[in-house]
């Protein structure tokens, strides 16, 4: 009954709804009605709020750094699949080795690596040229978040991620790179 008067009241004060229970005794079972109130149907002439019109995707090169190997062939292929050009690595010392050998938008780093972290990869590969900076990681306190933006990444996700909300800090990153006015439309399949 505690339970009954605890979620009424929320339902009341959160929801403007109402929660009733009925019993026919002990062992009878009980029936647990919840009321809610409901909009008017919309208006078929209303334009929705959000355009059917896809935007234009641009194919980003980006530099996956994750340790965990699941996690980073999971998502290298996921990120693939979107259209870009992912190249991956696990450790610091190899995110370095491909960063001298190919230029980057977007780093996707987790922040702790084998042989390092994320921060000293993010400041080191963003004092060369601009750098977009995803931190992916499990660190996720104020701190951490602030270390992270400190350090020059623009985003902090603490895992799991939703890899549409990945993929839309990527496109934001596409958009604020400089050079990039015209949109390079990524070819999707799978």
């Amino acid at each position: 009954m505690l339970l009954s008067r605890l979620a009424g009241h929320s339902l009341e004060v959160w929801h403007k709804g109402s929660i009733t229970a009925e019993s026919a005794g002990r062992n009878k079972g009980a029936t647990f009605t919840l009321i809610f109130p409901t909009c008017e149907k919309a208006d078929a002439r209303t334009t929705p709020a959000i355009s059917p019109t896809t935007p234009e995707r641009r194919t980003m090169r980006i530099l996956l750094v994750e340790d965990h190997e699941d996690t980073n062939r999971s998502l290298t292929k996921l990120l693939r699949r979107r259209g870009h050009q992912v190249q991956s690595a696990r450790t610091l010392q190899s995110a370095l080795d491909l960063s001298a050998r190919e230029e980057f938008d977007v780093l996707i780093s987790d922040l702790g690596l084998p042989d390092g972290s994320g921060i000293d990869l993010m400041r080191t590969l963003n004092s060369g040229r601009p750098l977009f900076g995803i931190a992916l990681t499990g660190f996720g306190m104020e701190d951490d978040i602030r270390k992270s933006h400190d350090a020059g990444f623009k985003h902090h996700l603490v895992k799991p991620i939703d890899l549409n909300k990945l993929d839309s800090l990527i496109q934001e990153g596409a958009a604020a790179l400089p050079g990039k006015s015209a949109p390079q439309t990524a070819n999707r399949s799978g």
